[in-house]
């Protein structure tokens, strides 16, 4: 729960910023743009990244040396770099409305991933 409060934080502080025009967007896009697909794939595994480290973190692990490790994991799979990831993100960003439906999307595969981790009892 804590998790998704965060994500709706987020969003609205993304959503505060303000909206460049299509010739703007335009001009900052990319140069290996990700698809809006690919990018929600790359958000939800970071999302839970961020939750294995904070997992570590709070059970008292060193996470410092582990957070690059599992970013670099992240970025690897899908075979980008930090920077074409940021550069995106930045990209996707300033479009609201998208960018929100993209979180949405985001957000219930995490919900989907939370359901079937769930132990059985």
């Amino acid at each position: 729960m804590k998790y998704l409060f965060g994500l709706l934080l987020f969003s609205i502080f993304i959503g505060c910023k303000h909206q460049p025009s299509t010739s703007e967007r335009e001009s900052q896009k990319p140069d290996s743009l990700i698809s809006q697909e690919e990018m929600i794939r790359i958000l939800t595994d970071v999302h839970l990244t961020e939750a294995a480290i904070v997992y570590l973190k709070n059970k008292g692990d060193q996470t410092k040396n582990l957070t690059e490790d599992y970013y670099s994991a992240v970025f690897s799979k899908y075979k980008i770099s930090k920077e074409t990831f940021t550069s995106n993100f930045n990209y996707y960003k300033q479009d609201e409305q998208d960018f929100m439906k993209m979180y949405e999307e985001v957000i219930r595969k995490l919900e989907s991933k939370k359901t079937t981790a769930r132990p059985k009892k």
